[in-house]
C-alpha cells in the first residue's frame, strides 16, 4: 500500500516521501520490496528538488537493488539518476555558455 501511496505523483512530495520511509522502517519487509521503496525514495528526493538527499542514499539503494535483483526497482532507480546528471549538466552548461536561460547572448564586456 505505501508503494502506491510513494508512486502517486498527483500527491505532495513530502506525503510520498513520508510514506516511502514509513514503509522502510518495516520489519520483515522482502528485499525486492525494500528494493523498491528505496529506488522510489530516490526518485521522490530527486523530483522534490533535493537530489543531494538523493545522492546521500544512494549507495544504500544501489546495494539493496542489487542484492534483489528486482528489474523495477533499477528501473526507477536509473531514471531517477538520470535527471540528476541531466540537471547537473543543463546546470553546468548554463554556468560555462554565453547563452543566457532565455536564449539571449550576453554581452561580453
Amino acid at each position: 500500500m505505501r508503494l502506491s501511496i510513494a508512486g502517486m505523483f498527483a500527491i505532495s512530495p513530502e506525503i510520498r516521501i513520508s510514506a516511502g520511509r514509513l514503509a522502510l522502517g518495516l520489519s520483515g519487509i522482502s528485499d525486492v520490496l525494500r528494493a523498491r521503496h528505496l529506488a522510489c525514495l530516490y526518485h521522490n528526493l530527486v523530483t522534490s528538488g533535493r537530489p543531494d538527499e538523493a545522492r546521500a542514499m544512494q549507495a544504500v539503494a544501489d546495494a539493496a537493488i542489487g542484492l534483489s535483483g528486482d528489474i523495477r526497482a533499477g528501473f526507477t532507480l536509473h531514471l531517477a539518476e538520470s535527471a540528476v546528471v541531466y540537471t547537473e549538466g543543463t546546470s553546468e552548461r548554463r554556468r560555462s555558455s554565453s547563452i543566457s536561460p532565455l536564449g539571449r547572448h550576453r554581452r561580453r564586456r
